[in-house]
């Protein structure tokens, strides 16, 4: 499942870039540094994967409590929302706890911002 997450993200990615490119966008160097930040979504995956595989087996309504805690760590992360909303809120330890956040920002910020 990892494998095809991965895919579907990079698929993403490139229509992304495809649609950037056909409406006139910029694409700069920084968009290069995506590439490591792939490696680093990918190692995620699989190790989430994994860790799940074996709570899955060890635990039988793992699957539930799984489920639940998805959902609240999509919620969690500033997807749809900015991260500073959740500043002005006092809840800037779930941006320092929440790996997806960092693994978001790393994809995010040369797309979106043209930063490194």
């Amino acid at each position: 499942m990892a494998f095809g997450a991965f895919a579907a993200l990079c698929f993403g990615l490139f229509a992304a870039t495809l649609v950037t490119i056909v409406l006139g966008g910029t694409i700069n160097a920084s968009w290069l540094s995506i590439l490591p930040a792939l490696g680093a979504w990918l190692i995620f995956g699989i190790a989430l994967a994994s860790l799940s595989a074996v709570l899955n087996t060890m635990v039988r309504d793992f699957t539930y409590v799984q489920t639940v805690g998805v959902q609240a760590l999509f919620y969690a992360t500033p997807i749809m929302y900015p991260p500073q909303m959740l500043v002005e809120h006092g809840l800037s330890w779930l941006l320092t706890f929440n790996p997806v956040y960092h693994l978001l920002m790393l994809v995010r910020t040369p797309l979106v911002f043209g930063d490194l």
